[in-house]
């Protein structure tokens, strides 16, 4: 089983991704994540790819099909997968595609989180983050409570730096304009499904569920649209 969750930065993908990954046992592949690992050990990819996350941009198309393709080489053919984030264009899709048919594999469901720009400035507004490890809490949905790595008493959070409405504007924009192109790609596949992005975490979560369980073994149907 290999699914994508993608969406507009803030609606979400992350929690979905974790619960998904344990229900399945997936592998996450987050570029994010993959893009802050080639940035630490200061490999070619990760310096080229910097000053666009810096930047709050896009990394581009050639830097991060770079980075997943070396990560799904090293993978067990019967590892199945599931991306957060990513693809995020057409370019980055069509490019899956064509990785997936010489592995073996295929994108059996994706999930499109959807969700309005003044929610997503509403939940990153209660974000913090962790100065020392970057971990991310919330203070609606996952207050600290104690350090997960029990190295603190919590002195070290601080307002996210990409939690401003600047960056939260910049991220949507440049977001918008890739994904259209994106959407119809994969719903002319038949594997999209659009989620309300805005519901409570469980409802969201049972919908991605109920739509991953219902494809296990069955061909792809046109694009759906789920309101949860």
């Amino acid at each position: 089983m290999n699914v994508s969750v993608i969406g507009p930065y803030g609606v979400g993908k992350g929690t979905q991704v974790a619960r998904v990954a344990a229900k399945y046992d997936l592998l996450v592949i987050s570029p994010g994540d993959v893009f802050k690992l080639n940035i630490k050990e200061q490999t070619g990819l990760g310096l080229m790819a910097k000053k666009y996350v810096d930047g709050g941009e896009l990394v581009p198309d050639e830097i991060a099909d770079a980075m997943v393709e070396a990560k799904l080489r090293q993978l067990p053919a019967n590892q199945g997968v599931v991306f957060d984030g990513f693809p995020r264009t057409t370019y980055q899709a069509k490019f899956l595609d064509s990785l997936f048919e010489d592995l073996g594999r295929a994108l059996d469901a994706i999930f499109y989180l959807r969700a309005s720009e003044t929610e997503i400035l509403k939940r990153m507004s209660s974000k913090l983050v962790c100065r020392v490890c970057q971990k991310a809490f919330d203070k609606n949905s996952s207050p600290f409570s104690s350090c997960p790595f029990k190295l603190c008493l919590g002195e070290h959070l601080c307002k996210a730096e990409d939690a401003s409405p600047e960056m939260v504007k910049v991220r949507q924009r440049v977001f918008q304009h890739a994904t259209g192109p994106l959407i119809d790609h994969y719903s002319k596949s038949g594997t999209l499904t659009v989620v309300n992005g805005e519901e409570p975490v469980e409802q969201v979560f049972a919908a991605i569920v109920a739509i991953v369980d219902g494809a296990r073994g069955r061909a792809p149907k046109a694009g759906r649209l789920v309101n949860c």
